[in-house]
């Protein structure tokens, strides 16, 4: 079973016999898709195989990335390992399917603006609509792409659209701080709390995200205004 190929992939990774490993991994994604924790697994020991390019290449040979599911799992571990631009490759080709729509759309928006690609990542994060559960931290990063292509008003009009939203409100106020800051210079001034919600919890983990910035293939990383927005969230 699945199962059975999973643990002993494990027990051979434990072993440090890789290639045994990747073969008992791919035997149990090959008989299960929806089961997606080998993936995991068998991302690190290609990885450390390997490189993250022949690891991308070898999971689109494999057909792994055609799986939605497999795709956003495979996405997110390039991304936490500071490739957003495999990240965007992952999801280019992959299954767009009903439900997962919206979440789909927001992590290929997402990498995309940090992988430089501003103008294609804003329009997949505008196709998200209001009812996803993924609306508001779509118009976070639609702002940052705004603010990092110098479009300070319709970044600052957007960040006030998330305004009346409670839960999104301290997001709003670090975009709108950020917007004030790259267009009149000086720190970023907020408030430490917005009924109760910490500001700066809100403006490292936006930190953690745009830190990430490492735009891909042909796209210069020269962006004028990406310094002074990291050095205001700093």
């Amino acid at each position: 079973s699945f199962l059975a190929c999973y643990h002993l992939g494990h027990c051979h990774e434990t072993l440090g016999q890789r290639k045994a490993a990747i073969r008992y991994y791919e035997q149990a994604l090959d008989a299960n898709h929806k089961y997606i924790y080998p993936l995991y697994n068998l991302f690190w020991v290609v990885l450390l195989e390997r490189s993250p390019c022949y690891t991308l290449d070898y999971l689109k040979a494999k057909g792994y990335l055609e799986s939605g599911r497999l795709a956003l799992a495979a996405a997110r571990l390039f991304f936490e390992h500071g490739y957003p631009d495999l990240a965007h490759q992952c999801l280019e080709k992959s299954d767009e399917d009903g439900a997962k729509a919206g979440e789909y759309l927001f992590y290929l928006g997402k990498y995309c603006v940090l992988s430089g690609r501003l103008r294609q990542g804003l329009e997949h994060l505008k196709r998200i609509e209001k009812e996803s559960c993924h609306y508001e931290q779509s118009r976070v990063f639609m702002t940052v792409a705004l603010l990092l292509q110098g479009r300070f008003a319709e970044g600052r009009a957007l960040a006030l659209e998330l305004w009346p939203k409670q839960e999104a409100r301290c997001h709003a106020l670090v975009l709108l701080g950020l917007t004030h800051q790259l267009v009149k210079g000086g720190p970023l001034i907020c408030p430490q709390k917005v009924r109760e919600l910490e500001v700066g919890e809100v403006a490292r983990e936006l930190l953690d995200q745009c830190s990430r910035y490492l735009p891909g293939g042909e796209i210069v990383y020269d962006n004028p205004w990406l310094v002074r927005l990291l050095s205001g969230l700093e």
